[in-house]
């Protein structure tokens, strides 16, 4: 069986951009890595802030290690960057994409930055083998997330390249190997219910001037539990819905171009400090 290698791109690892005096937290997503918010935190550092990126424990060149990671884990680092980054620059902002929205909400209730933006923020999955999460994770340790994958689909494809580059996608061995290798712990992801569900208690906590983008056709975060979310955050939150899927803030997928200026016309007044 082909042994992959993944997440050997440099896009993948933490990352600092810019020296300015705001200074920019951006939180990725589960199962994601600093790529997912790589291509903003590199616009925001053209624009004068520092803008940092950390790698979560558990995910990226660290996959290896989810089965033994949990939200509190996640919350702690982003707590101890989010402090570093507080402690060395006057102005603050904190976004978070996907579960990174959950985890930057928490930080936000606790340590207010000066703008908050949430980019399809994570609070629940949905469908009725979710529901089973709890229970089953006592009998499945795993669960496989390309076991039935048509490797034919061109955004699977796409999605694949980032992940794991250089992988020939038509060879059976490669195929074989992605449907086998490629796990995720079941226990993860009930750690991941459970900060969502926390995330939508807390919202009503935020302080901050808070800017929430959704994708109208997103299959993993939807729209309506978006809704859900900003109907309990404090008014003045300002909403937008837009035409795109999950991948918001991806350099590779076309939706950055309507979430970017969205992002720097709220953080505007902030970046010129």
């Amino acid at each position: 069986m082909s042994k992959l290698e993944f997440f050997t791109d440099p896009v993948h690892a933490a990352f600092t951009f810019g020296e300015g005096q705001v200074g920019a937290l951006l939180v990725h997503g589960f199962g994601g890595t600093p790529a997912d918010i790589w291509q903003l935190g590199r616009r925001l550092g053209e624009m004068g802030c520092t803008a940092y990126g950390p790698s979560l424990p558990g995910f990226a060149r660290d996959i290896a290690r989810l089965e033994k990671c949990g939200r509190e884990d996640w919350l702690v680092a982003v707590r101890e960057t989010w402090q570093r980054v507080r402690a060395a620059h006057p102005t603050t902002i904190l976004i978070g994409y996907s579960m990174g929205g959950a985890l930057a909400l928490h930080a936000a209730v606790e340590h207010p930055p000066d703008r908050l933006v949430l980019l399809a923020p994570f609070t629940r999955l949905r469908g009725l083998l979710v529901q089973l999460v709890p229970l089953a994770r006592h009998f499945r340790k795993n669960y496989y997330p390309y076991e039935n994958a048509d490797f034919s689909d061109p955004s699977l494809r796409q999605d694949l390249a980032t992940i794991a580059p250089g992988a020939d996608l038509d060879d059976p061995a490669v195929q074989q190997a992605l449907r086998q290798q490629v796990r995720i712990p079941l226990d993860a992801v009930h750690e991941l219910m459970q900060l969502g569900k926390n995330a939508l208690r807390l919202a009503p906590e935020v302080q901050a001037p808070t800017l929430v983008v959704q994708g109208k056709q997103d299959p993993t975060v939807k729209a309506e539990d978006t809704r859900t979310l900003v109907r309990q955050m404090p008014a003045g939150t300002l909403y937008h819905e837009i035409d795109a899927n999950h991948h918001l803030s991806q350099g590779n997928a076309p939706y950055h171009r309507q979430v970017f200026p969205l992002v720097l016309d709220f953080l505007g007044d902030v970046l010129k400090d």
